[in-house]
């Protein structure tokens, strides 16, 4: 999700890029349990300001930051 809000959709699509909105739909409608917003663009230098864009659509939604770790549990 490199685009923090929906006013540069077509910019964003047509590099392969989603808004954070659009990545919190599909982490909705993909019964995650956590979304973590990762490669933010130059234009984006607080990705944390614009987060509700996301956790409006799905609350546990994080955006990335250098060093941060998770381990991942796989089920049987």
């Amino acid at each position: 999700a490199t685009y923090s809000n929906d006013d540069k959709l077509e910019k964003a699509h047509r590099w392969g890029h989603m808004s954070y909105r659009e990545s919190a739909e599909l982490a909705r409608d993909g019964h995650v349990r956590r979304l973590w917003l990762t490669h933010f663009g130059s234009g984006n230098p607080d990705p944390e300001a614009d987060l509700p864009n996301a956790t409006n659509v799905f609350p546990d939604t994080i955006a990335g930051y250098s060093g941060l770790t998770t381990s991942l549990r796989f089920g049987d």
